[in-house]
């Protein structure tokens, strides 16, 4: 069997998705009949994490990024504007072949900055996570049979060492995907970004009335419970797309607004006739 060109990771941001990923990676790579030597950072870490982390699938806890940049893939793990400042603290320390990666939710902005900084780069997107967060609840598990995007130019996924990549990423048991980064944002602006505004306004928009909602208005607002620093960074790096997919869904609810307002029974049937098909059809394609 050849050997896979990726036999050395380093991972900076150690949660749930950069330790969860490292972990599935490793088992991939045993998969494989070969061992990763994965190192990692965590610039929030306390001399207790440093510690525990050694549990949890990370061979080495570095503090300087000398050290971290001589692996053979570098995946950022971070939200998206940190990693875009590790990347460029880390351009000077790289090795020429080092490839790097990232799993954050928005890519045209990073990736518009490794390229400016001539760096060999792919955008990484797991679609997969928990409400729970760190690397204590870290689980390798978690890709199987979700999707995993990879975007990057034809060039750069053409190269061995990424097609090496995508045999891991493949071993994880995700499904990959390539897309652009212009399609990847536009689609996650209206897949992901906005269910998170639609929560976060409709709660607010309900907050006298919260004593009199139940168990439905619940579910539908449960994204609203996220933390703004998780999100800041998404909104902040995708604001046309997000923009644009607002005043598209406002489109949609003067749909509605119309119907209902002149009583248009057979309209508004049709609406949630199609709301249920389109419903069955999400429910298949989730994990079972």
């Amino acid at each position: 069997m050849t050997k896979n060109l990726i036999r050395s990771v380093s991972v900076i941001g150690l949660g749930l998705i950069g330790t969860s990923l490292a972990r599935a990676l490793q088992a991939a790579s045993l998969a494989q009949s070969q061992k990763l030597s994965i190192s990692g950072y965590d610039n929030n870490f306390s001399v207790r994490d440093k510690k525990e982390i050694l549990g949890y699938g990370i061979d080495r806890f570095e503090t300087d990024f000398q050290f971290l940049c001589s692996s053979d893939l570098v995946l950022l793990a971070a939200p998206v504007e940190e990693n875009i400042k590790v990347i460029k603290k880390i351009k000077r320390f790289l090795k020429p072949k080092t490839l790097v990666v990232d799993v954050s939710s928005t890519k045209a902005a990073i990736m518009k900055v490794a390229k400016d900084l001539d760096i060999p780069f792919v955008g990484l997107h797991p679609i997969a996570g928990s409400e729970q967060r760190g690397y204590q609840n870290s689980n390798p598990a978690i890709f199987k049979g979700r999707p995993f995007i990879i975007c990057g130019d034809k060039k750069i996924l053409n190269q061995p060492k990424v097609k090496d990549l995508l045999k891991l990423i493949k071993g994880t048991g995700a499904k990959p995907i390539t897309m652009d980064a212009k399609e990847h944002d536009a689609a996650f602006a209206r897949v992901s970004h906005l269910p998170q505004l639609i929560s976060t306004a409709l709660i607010n928009f309900c907050e006298d009335d919260l004593e009199r909602s139940g168990a439905g208005f619940a579910d539908v607002t449960r994204l609203s419970g996220s933390a703004w620093l998780v999100w800041r960074d998404i909104l902040m790096t995708n604001t046309d797309e997000i923009a644009s997919a607002l005043d598209s869904f406002a489109d949609e609810l003067k749909t509605f607004s119309q119907a209902v307002r002149g009583g248009e029974e057979e309209k508004l049937e049709r609406l949630f006739e199609r709301a249920n098909k389109n419903h069955k059809k999400l429910q298949k394609l989730m994990p079972k």
